[in-house]
């Protein structure tokens, strides 16, 4: 409307006791908060082999360990696991990579005593970057594990 002033078209708005925090790691998060769905946690400690579904290092077992206490502690949450590759070779090996690392989260859960109906996991390839991936820091990050909270 061309008879709108500009104090028209910007409004401000005042909110009190909101605190808002990126929770970028589940140990981070308690059974005494409340998670919406669709939010999704990286499993930023978690790397695998070149090429496999295979961990590379202790850090990856520990960050495991956080997602099984965490899911231990909210009984009800269901989850999808989510498994990202760089674009490096080619579509379909990184469709299947993805699948398998995602796979293998979700079954390293269950072994763990999660109940197997409470997980969900899919593969993505590349299809999905949070960088570009032109640096070889950018495409490690784009190889990552997600977990999403599908139900609370």
């Amino acid at each position: 409307n061309a008879s709108e002033t500009i104090s028209d078209k910007h409004r401000y708005y005042q909110i009190d006791d909101v605190l808002i925090e990126e929770l970028n790691e589940l140990d981070t998060f308690d059974k005494n908060g409340v998670l919406a769905q669709e939010v999704i946690f990286p499993l930023n400690q978690i790397q695998f082999k070149t090429g496999s579904a295979l961990l590379n290092d202790k850090k990856s077992l520990e960050q495991l360990n956080n997602a099984v206490s965490f899911l231990k502690l909210n009984p009800s949450i269901r989850i999808r696991v989510h498994g990202h590759t760089d674009s490096i070779g080619n579509k379909e090996s990184n469709i299947n990579l993805s699948k398998m690392r995602a796979q293998f989260v979700a079954h390293y859960l269950s072994k763990s005593g999660i109940n197997k109906n409470r997980i969900l996991w899919e593969g993505h390839g590349d299809h999905y970057p949070i960088q570009n991936n032109n640096t070889v820091k950018d495409r490690s990050n784009n190889r990552r594990v997600e977990i999403e909270i599908i139900e609370n």
